[in-house]
Order: structure tokens, then sequence, then C-alpha cells
């Protein structure tokens, strides 16, 4: 599955069968994590994995009772804020932390789907339930909880908002008409001139039908 494929092919289901992932892959999937860019290679974020199921079972009620938790396991992305509090101040700890922590977030969801696992990604929890359920320090964030392993799940399409509506050139806010021609997808350009051009021979058909029953009219009139 190539990066494309594998990007368009996330997606998050809701239940799991019960079948354990096996250690190679996950090995891998977390190397894929290891990989994420970090600012000044600070590399705060830390992944722990739960495999025990009573923890797997109790977890929910910390996270809202959200559906699609109960799997093999859970890695749950954290992030040691101290060092990029030292190197950048509170941007560091408040952005380049939680941007680091997402991009190894993103990528391990990613490696799970190219190696054939399904994934469900849990943002909303208690974080101080999470912190002391886990005996994180006082510098250390949850991020993320990722729920993995295989699923018999086939999740409907996505409905994605626009590409024209989140996609500016040169300044914000600013758009152009035709943003596939910037793109080079000269299709679409070729389906719109196809489509004009037959808009305006039916409306030219119709204007010349028009003229022709009134000067069949007049032609009847003098008779």
């Amino acid at each position: 599955m190539d990066a494309i494929e594998c990007i368009r092919s996330l997606h998050l289901v809701k239940s799991f069968i019960d079948k354990p992932v096996e250690w190679d892959i996950l090995v891998r999937i977390l190397e894929c994590g290891q990989r994420a860019l970090s600012a000044a290679n600070l590399y705060p974020f830390r992944f722990l994995v739960i495999t025990n199921k009573e923890i797997i079972r109790a977890l929910p009620r910390h996270c809202l009772n959200q559906e699609g938790m109960y799997a093999p396991l859970l890695v749950v992305v954290a992030a040691e804020l101290e060092r990029p509090e030292r190197f950048f101040g509170l941007r560091g700890k408040r952005l380049y932390a939680v941007q680091d922590s997402a991009y190894a977030t993103s990528n391990i969801m990613l490696a799970a789907t190219a190696m054939g696992l399904s994934v469900n990604l849990v943002r909303a929890f208690d974080e101080f339930r999470i912190v002391e359920m886990f005996g994180m320090g006082e510098n250390v964030r949850p991020q993320a909880i990722i729920a993995m392993g295989y699923s018999n799940e086939k999740p409907e399409p996505r409905e994605l908002i626009d590409l024209t509506h989140i996609t500016y050139f040169n300044r914000y806010d600013s758009k152009i008409k035709r943003p596939h021609m910037v793109m080079r997808d000269y299709a679409v350009e070729v389906h719109r001139v196809r489509d004009e051009a037959k808009a305006k021979a039916k409306d030219h058909l119709k204007k010349l039908h028009e003229r022709f029953k009134e000067s069949l009219q007049k032609s009847k009139e003098k008779k």
C-alpha cells in the first residue's frame, strides 16, 4: 500500500475482533511513530502500550464512555513537556510538544492501516485521571489514545469538505476561480468547457426553434 492509498484508506472503527496484534507488527508500527518529525529533534512524545484487559475495560469510564475502546491493545500517546519548554518557552510547551505528538499519532494510525489493522482515535478524556491511572509525572500530558486491532467493520466513506473551501493561494482567504487549473487537473476544465458548450448549443437551438415558430406563424397570418 503506497502512502496516498494509505491516507485515503485510514478510517476509525467502533468494534474489534478478539485477535491479538502480533508483536513484530506492533514494533514496526511504533517505529513509524518514533520517526515522526520533531522540533529541534527533542522527541517529547512517549508511547504507553496497554494490553492488560482489566485496564482496557476500565479506561472508557474516564473517556466519556466512548465506543471503540475495547480493542486488543491501546496506545496512549503522551508528551513530556520539560525539554520543549526549556528550549522554546511556553510555545514549546503549548504548541511544539502537542504538534510533535500529533505527528507521531498520525504516523502510528497510518502505519497500522498499512499493516492491515484498524484503529480508533480517542481525544476526549479526563486528563487528570489518566495521568493518575498510569503514574505520569506532573510534566507529562496525555495527548491521545489509539485503540488498535483487527476489525470486520466496514465504515461508510467519510464526507469531506470541498477542497476549494479550505485552500487559498498567496494570501489567506484568497481563492481562485478555477483551482483545478492551478492544480493542473485539466480534465475538470475540459468537462467544464464541454458542459458550457452544450448549454450554449441547447440555448441557441431553443432560440432558433422559437424564431422558426414565429416565422411560421407570420407566414400563416399573411396567407
